[in-house]
């Protein structure tokens, strides 16, 4: 009995091992058939801001850099990849949709690793596969969607805070930090995804006892709030300049662009 017991205690790691080997050729599969899937589907430049976002992209890769009185200047975690994408590659199609298409690839073992986390192999891999071949982020994927590279991100960033409630002394403050430099990134890339905050407030009101080592994540999140509110005040006058600044850039649009594409579109339609 004993040595039938002793078999089945070493048995069971070899077992876990295996699956493990498995599930990450799953994943090698799939996110192959996603790239893919993707590269078929491929779409490059659109419109909209598109313009904006490849010119302004171009200018930092020139070795400019610009002003931060509109708000929009401020996504410089989408600005900074795409002008190092355009020096490395040049300007063209991929070049200017390589940052999302790659974050969309990337969001496939995380959300592998999150299900694994929270539940096991199976869902992580019935989650990769949702998302590799959901037909949003296949074709968005290759556009300048910037909600595909806050999905990857925050993904990322919620995988992180998971681990680091899990772990305990320096690995679990550096692994807060790091998910709090993320969300920060997140919020560099689009301001209103500063609102994922709120799925990890709810995490951390449902594990009060681990509120001393949660605290490192939103200290760390709000020092570097801060900091970037210090940049905004020295380099222009302003403490909230990156709210106020696109505040006042939608109001110049619904007053000067809206009531043009309204006639636009009477003139159109009554000929």
């Amino acid at each position: 009995m004993y040595d039938g017991n002793q078999q089945m205690e070493q048995s069971l790691p070899e077992r876990t091992t295996r699956t493990r080997g498995l599930n990450l050729y799953w994943i090698v599969a799939i996110t192959s058939l996603a790239l893919l899937l993707r590269l078929y589907a491929f779409v490059g430049w659109g419109l909209g801001d598109d313009a904006y976002y490849a010119w302004l992209a171009h200018y930092l890769s020139a070795g400019h850099f610009p002003g931060l009185s509109f708000g929009s200047n401020y996504r410089l975690g989408l600005h900074l990849p795409n002008a190092a994408s355009f020096w490395l590659f040049g300007v063209n199609d991929l070049s200017f949709v390589l940052f999302p298409f790659v974050c969309s690839l990337a969001t496939i073992p995380v959300a592998y690793l999150l299900g694994n986390e929270i539940a096991e192999g199976k869902v992580g891999l019935l989650a990769a596969t949702l998302l590799a071949f959901s037909p949003f982020d296949v074709v968005f994927s290759t556009t300048m969607t910037i909600d595909i590279i806050t999905s990857f991100l925050s993904a990322l960033a919620f995988l992180l805070f998971l681990k680091a409630d899990r772990a305990n002394g320096l690995r679990s403050h550096g692994l807060f930090i790091l998910g709090a430099v993320l969300v920060f990134y997140c919020y560099l890339v689009k301001i209103p995804a500063i609102a994922i905050v709120g799925i990890f407030a709810v995490l951390s009101a449902l594990h009060l006892r681990a509120w001393k080592r949660h605290a490192v994540f939103y200290a760390a999140l709000a020092a570097l709030l801060g900091t970037f509110c210090l940049i905004d005040l020295f380099s222009t006058g302003g403490f909230l300049t990156i709210y106020t600044g696109r505040a006042i850039s939608h109001q110049n649009m619904f007053r000067d662009t809206y009531p043009t594409t309204l006639n636009s579109i009477r003139v159109g339609c009554l000929g």
